[in-house]
């Protein structure tokens, strides 16, 4: 019995002596991973003064999307006239068209390509054509 008694003791030292050698080396990591943290943290000096860096950032952005906006206000401001115009483009060729103007004519006084000018007069035939058969479906 003491010899069984002695070899459970010594199974009992083996046990803890491993036990205290992990929990050494768990805290060795630990100490590993805190060191490397507390090196990397910055000092105060250096969270303003990179703070202030991406307020400019931010300042310099704020002013580029302004700028952006301003443009995009002015070519839509732009397209609106450019359409208006195209629309009374279409209203003169057709004006010219009811009054006997040939495409040619049509072309040269208003300085458009006579193909335009053709197109133009037959989409607004068949809109026309369109509208007086719509009756009869």
């Amino acid at each position: 019995m003491g010899s069984f008694l002695q070899i459970s003791l010594a199974v009992l030292a083996l046990a803890g002596a491993s036990v205290a050698l992990w929990f050494l080396f768990r805290l060795r990591s630990e100490f590993n991973f805190f060191s490397q943290f507390t090196r990397k943290a910055i000092t105060e000096e250096e969270f303003t003064s990179r703070l202030a860096s991406l307020e400019v950032r931010l300042a310099e952005l704020e002013a580029r999307l302004a700028d952006s906006d301003a443009r995009r206000q002015q070519d839509a401001e732009w397209l609106a006239q450019a359409e208006s115009l195209n629309l009374n483009r279409r209203g003169q060729v057709i004006r010219l068209h009811r009054r006997g103007e040939s495409p040619a004519s049509i072309a040269q006084a208003l300085r458009l390509a006579p193909g335009e000018v053709k197109l133009i007069i037959k989409v607004f035939e068949l809109g026309r054509e369109k509208s007086d058969g719509s009756d009869e479906i």
